[in-house]
């Protein structure tokens, strides 16, 4: 029967089989390979190698995405455009304006009201007379 011995280290293990099977001990050391990667995937040792010793990765491209910045001037969804990954910073610049509305009977101006982004300014309904005065002589 076979006896098995499981290498846990890369400096792999010794039998003790001096003056029981053999003369000396056996020295048992993996073949292992050194590998360096360059595009994702699945890294395996090549044939003839036990395993792998130290791998490089080295990865280029993809690994940083491609992020846009925006600045935004209305409500609603921010998205980046096509071509980019993300957002890496957005400007949210939404003017406040002043709504104003005269009143019908003295003319004079009613205290204005700012709308921000969250307030709707309330104009009241002016209705106003146009007459003419006087006549035409030629």
């Amino acid at each position: 029967m076979p006896i098995k011995f499981q290498i846990t280290t890369k400096d792999g293990g010794t039998l003790h089989t001096a003056t029981k099977y053999c003369e000396e001990d056996i020295n048992i050391v993996p073949k292992l390979q050194d590998k360096t990667v360059t595009e994702n995937g699945t890294v395996s040792a090549d044939d003839g190698y036990a395993g792998l010793g130290s791998v490089t990765v080295d990865v280029a491209g993809g690994a940083e995405p491609k992020l846009q910045e925006k600045a935004v001037t209305t409500n609603g969804e921010v998205t980046p455009d096509e071509g980019y990954d993300g957002l890496s910073k957005v400007t949210v610049s939404i003017p406040n304006f002043v709504a104003y509305a005269y009143s019908n009977a003295s003319g004079s101006i009613i205290e204005p009201e700012v709308a921000t982004a969250t307030t709707i300014a309330t104009i009241p309904t002016i209705t106003t007379t146009t007459s003419a005065v006087g006549s035409i002589e030629e």
